[in-house]
């Protein structure tokens, strides 16, 4: 009798284990690992120049994923603080507003595919057109999973990730491997399908006019909405600035080297993203319900911290090991820097929970100085660019200047 309550009671066990937010965090895990086994098998089957090329389309795909975290982030905030028809009227609202901004930027993006591939030495002219078409339903798509992250409804957002990713890298190795032709070719088919898929995977939107019921607490949210969307555009600057310029300033064989580091140094970036994807429902929540959530934010930088420090002191200790590992010989020259740029990447994320942090309590000026920090990373490297190391130490000091900045900030309102 003992043992078979005690069978019965494990799948039970097995349940309250993997609730919603763990299934999530799991998921997220599989999919920044799914991400980045993406970009080091095209290192590993591309040269460094090749890998340079396909590698801008995947760097413009994260800079406009910012753009558009910016409709999933003011979806989820405002998912939890209205109810009833103000909630209904804000969906139709935003949902209206992110079709406008995809749309307007993949037009942006067709009409000056050529203009850019020639600053980017992209040889492919149907690669970014054929890229544009994924931005008006990306724009859509993040809407639909701001109100999947806000509702806490962890498992059918995890859903949409994890389909993006897997249709991503499974169609762009098997056309690469099956079929002749430029590489920027396939990898910018297989950006177009996986998003496709990954907005089905959000589910059904209620069929309800776009006019039937108008938002009257709009302008509220549009202030909220474009300090958001600032702070998005800060992150690019942060984020992928580096990597644009040094594809612009540096042979593309130097720049195939470069963007390889910056792949492996921001392992740590990518698995802040789903700290902040938690953190920012609960801290709305908790807020609302009137409890304390400092103690959240503490612990979330807790992790990051023990986590980022592993990474850049196991890049610090081996990192011939790591290269070859991942990428091969061909890419050894970066190894020296592969610490630093862990560093610097580790100084962002950290800095980045607490903007959002910030953002989430209607807290602004921290979005400000990040802009402003942003804007200054491009004036340090495009004076300060004779060598890679130095593109590294220019942000490292930037960096630094940031992350103190919101330190100090939070200090004084706690």
């Amino acid at each position: 009798m003992y043992s078979v309550t005690n069978e019965l009671a494990k799948p039970v066990q097995l349940r309250a284990y993997f609730t919603p937010v763990r299934i999530f965090l799991i998921s997220t895990m599989l999919v920044n690992g799914g991400n980045y086994a993406y970009n080091l098998v095209l290192g590993r089957v591309l040269t460094p120049s090749q890998f340079a090329e396909a590698g801008i389309l995947v760097t413009l795909l994260l800079a406009f994923s910012f753009l558009a975290m910016t409709f999933q982030i003011v979806s989820a905030k405002y998912s939890i603080e209205l109810e009833g028809i103000d909630k209904v009227a804000f969906r139709q609202w935003i949902t209206k507003i992110s079709l406008w901004a995809g749309g307007i930027l993949s037009l942006l993006v067709m009409l000056a595919s050529g203009s850019i591939s020639e600053f980017f030495h992209i040889d492919n002219t149907w690669a970014l057109p054929t890229f544009s078409l994924a931005l008006p339903l990306y724009f859509l798509m993040s809407v639909k999973r701001g109100f999947l992250q806000g509702t806490e409804k962890f498992v059918e957002l995890s859903t949409s990730y994890q389909t993006e990713m897997w249709v991503r890298l499974l169609m762009t190795f098997a056309l690469i491997f099956l079929l002749d032709g430029e590489a920027t070719t396939w990898v910018s088919l297989a950006i177009v399908a996986s998003v496709l898929v990954g907005y089905q995977m959000t589910g059904k939107t209620s069929k309800v006019s776009m006019s039937s019921a108008r938002f009257e607490q709009s302008q509220l949210v549009w202030r909220f909405f474009l300090l958001t969307a600032a702070y998005e555009c800060a992150q690019i600057i942060i984020n992928y600035s580096d990597i644009i310029m040094v594809k612009h300033y540096f042979d593309s064989h130097q720049a195939g080297l470069y963007t390889s580091m910056a792949l492996i140094g921001r392992m740590i970036y990518f698995v802040t993203w789903m700290v902040v994807m938690i953190l920012i429902p609960r801290i709305v929540k908790l807020r609302k319900e009137g409890k304390a959530f400092k103690t959240q934010l503490l612990q979330y930088i807790l992790v990051i911290s023990v986590f980022s420090i592993g990474i850049a002191s196991f890049a610090f200790f081996f990192p011939n090991l790591i290269v070859l590992t991942l990428f091969g010989e061909a890419y050894m020259a970066i190894a020296p820097y592969l610490w630093l740029y862990a560093f610097a990447t580790m100084l962002f994320a950290l800095s980045n929970v607490f903007v959002y942090y910030f953002l989430s309590i209607d807290q602004y000026l921290p979005v400000y100085i990040a802009i402003f920090m942003g804007l200054m990373q491009v004036v340090l490297i495009y004076f300060f660019h004779e060598s890679l190391v130095q593109v590294i130490y220019v942000q490292i000091f930037n960096l630094n200047i940031l992350l103190v900045v919101q330190v100090l900030f939070f200090v004084r309102k706690a």
